[in-house]
């Protein structure tokens, strides 16, 4: 049976503004308190480090003065990962210990399990009261909106068997700036691993951000959403033959420094 010792947790991170940080804290004081024999890596990328390893997290800076490129942290974290098991984390997301005890379960069946659906944004009071109270019963909640269906199959929480995400190469990290690393990654998921998606609850965490319609204005956004139509109408050679090249030059610590 997979256990908390044969999982990394790993979480990209960079502080965009006033709220994340203690989203990060709040993230992982939940994760100390449900698995406090997991390891969890921070992988920060920005021109200088904000955060320093203690009892409770690894933290890992990378440096990087552009756009956030959170597949190049992702993949770097993935190479730094001792385990069998990788759990990719979003830094501002809380689930139910015992809904991710049982995606702990399933990866040993599937090579890839993200265990949540449906995905509820809460907002800045009741995000506050949860830093406070550092108590995660996750009812009579103020939710701020509710997604049905919470994105592709890598967005927000994830959990891989190691050797099958080398299999596809990790994230692309051509991507950078906001949008489309989950959904390219996705496009490899669902041709080449086995997965399973569960039907529970994932809690957001409040932070600013910019209105769904306004995505569209982010830096590089078109840009990455034109990089995901290509790789989504690849054939399966096409992706392999991508796959291939990714796997020589994914997870330069010094992509930045170049």
């Amino acid at each position: 049976m997979i256990t908390e010792k044969d999982i990394c947790c790993i979480i990209p991170y960079r502080e965009a503004d006033g709220y994340r940080k203690n989203n990060l804290f709040c993230v992982i004081d939940m994760l100390n308190n449900y698995f406090p024999e997991m390891k969890i890596l921070v992988i920060e990328q920005d021109k200088e480090p904000t955060l320093e390893s203690n009892n409770k997290f690894i933290s890992e800076f990378i440096f990087n003065d552009k756009l956030f490129n959170k597949s190049w942290a992702l993949n770097i974290g993935i190479n730094l990962c001792d385990k069998k098991y990788c759990m990719l984390y979003d830094s501002d997301l809380l689930m139910r210990k015992e809904d991710l005890k049982q995606a702990f379960v399933l990866i040993d069946k599937y090579e890839v399990v993200k265990p949540f659906l449906y995905l509820y944004y809460l907002g800045e009071n009741q995000s506050k009261k949860l830093y406070k109270d550092k108590e995660y019963k996750f009812e009579n909640l103020e939710i701020e909106s509710k997604t049905n269906r919470a994105g592709p199959i890598s967005g927000g929480i994830i959990i891989f068997n190691k050797i099958a995400l080398e299999k596809i190469g990790g994230w692309l990290e051509n991507f950078e700036g906001f949008g489309g690393e989950d959904d390219g990654l996705d496009v490899k998921i669902r041709r080449f691993l086995s997965y399973k998606v569960l039907p529970l609850s994932c809690f957001h965490l409040y932070h600013s951000r910019c209105e769904a319609n306004d995505y569209i204005n982010h830096s590089n956004y078109q840009n990455n959403i034109d990089l995901f139509y290509k790789i989504h109408a690849m054939n399966n050679q096409e992706l392999i033959s991508m796959i291939e090249i990714q796997k020589k030059t994914n997870g330069n610590i010094n992509k930045y420094r170049n």
